[in-house]
């Protein structure tokens, strides 16, 4: 019991470190630190997913198995959908999102007590924030059932259906909120070429 969850421990712990990360970045007056302690953490968090999804020899049976039953114009088919195809691309591109928001929001705070941010880029900040916030959480969750639901090859099969929907779902809103975050970045990130923030 303890070497299957051990891979799924550190997570925890990435986890506790991203809370004190996130009170950063939601404090006004912390907010440059909160942007430099989410990429760090991050960079770890990165690290360690791709490690240890890449050397884990059994990625591809850790997959949502959908089977559909024969009728009468078609055979019986098994759809899978392996986890990591939506884990690595989130947190790659969550990675990416973080490195360009820390340069961005050093340059915007440099020589400046308070950076001169227009309210529609102060909106996109903000909800930059909160959708970093939610990704990181459900990417954790994923890595829970990546780590932990899969004990063998017929584990899958063996989910409730609501269960999968509810896995399927995360999967899915893993990845629109990474590329939504990885737009409001690069969209951003153009402010750094302007003479204003406006």
């Amino acid at each position: 019991m303890i070497t299957q969850c051990f891979p799924f421990m550190k997570y925890v712990y990435i986890a506790i470190l991203f809370i004190f990360v996130f009170l950063c970045l939601f404090n006004p007056h912390l907010t440059m630190l909160g942007f430099g302690g989410f990429f760090g953490v991050q960079t770890i968090f990165t690290l360690l997913v791709c490690f240890d999804v890449f050397m884990d020899n059994n990625r591809g049976l850790k997959s949502l198995v959908m089977q559909i039953p024969e009728n009468r114009y078609l055979p019986s088919q098994t759809i899978l959908f392996p986890l990591w195809f939506v884990i690595i691309p989130s947190v790659i591109m969550q990675f990416i999102s973080s490195l360009m928001m820390v340069m961005t929001y050093s340059y915007l705070k440099k020589n400046k007590e308070e950076p001169n941010i227009s309210r529609s880029n102060e909106m996109k900040i903000n909800n930059y924030k909160l959708m970093s916030l939610l990704l990181t959480y459900i990417v954790i969750a994923l890595l829970y059932v990546y780590f932990n639901n899969y004990v063998d090859e017929s584990s899958a099969l063996n989910f409730s259906g609501g269960y999968k929907l509810f896995v399927f779902l995360f999967c899915f809103v893993a990845i629109i909120l990474a590329v939504i975050n990885l737009v409001i970045a690069n969209t951003l990130s153009k402010l750094r070429f302007q003479s204003t923030s406006g």
